[in-house]
């Protein structure tokens, strides 16, 4: 980095970062050691009350988990904002991935399998266990995609406008504790949304009740 730039300054802070974003020696003798608080930090989760702390806490940090959350102009009024809730939280990157059986698809997934079992390997998760956490994984996200919308329903602006109160939301997805994540995130007040895929929810909800933590 640039030595005149002063300590603190934009400047300065960029070329730091961008260093150490170049510095492939460093990051590979660090391997996962960097990201090692935050796997203590789910590590510690005990029930159903601190996911829901973790995954606004990551929120407020800048990393949505498992849905998209966000204010957007409102398709239906467009001199206001509205805030849009949308499905998320899956690591393939379309639905059908998930749901059609010919024989690509298949491949997709069992690929994509080995592929998260490898990255338990990777931070020293013994292959046996790892092989058990991606099936967990594989399980959820099979539950939520078939709940999901397709890319081309997801192209219909009626169906995927679908405005509610915070009551309407906990009765379609209440396993969910919607009124806690939105006082966490610093949103207590919100009276209304706009939910674009109900059935996800609802699955959502379906999942809390029916998965372990």
């Amino acid at each position: 980095t640039n030595q005149s730039w002063g300590k603190g300054t934009a400047k300065q802070k960029i070329g730091d970062f961008y260093a150490v974003a170049m510095d492939s020696v460093r990051i590979e003798k660090m391997g996962y050691k960097p990201i090692a608080p935050d796997l203590k930090k789910i590590d510690a989760l005990q029930n159903k009350k601190d996911l829901i702390k973790y995954l606004a806490q990551e929120y407020v940090n800048g990393n949505g988990l498992i849905f998209n959350f966000g204010a957007s102009v409102d398709a239906k009024k467009s001199e206001m904002y509205t805030a849009y809730l949308s499905q998320s939280g899956l690591g393939l990157p379309d639905v059908e991935y998930y749901t059609k059986d010919d024989s690509r698809s298949k491949d997709i997934r069992e690929k994509y399998s080995s592929h998260v079992a490898n990255m338990f390997k990777l931070i020293d998760v013994a292959p046996e266990v790892a092989a058990e956490y991606s099936k967990a994984i594989m399980n959820v996200e099979g539950k939520l995609a078939k709940a999901s919308n397709t890319r081309l329903e997801n192209r219909d602006p009626v169906k995927t406008y679908n405005k509610m109160t915070l009551d309407n939301l906990i009765k379609l997805s209440g396993s969910f504790d919607w009124k806690n994540y939105f006082e966490l995130i610093g949103l207590p007040n919100l009276d209304f949304l706009v939910v674009s895929q109900p059935k996800f929810f609802s699955q959502l909800s379906s999942t809390m009740d029916e998965v372990s933590l």
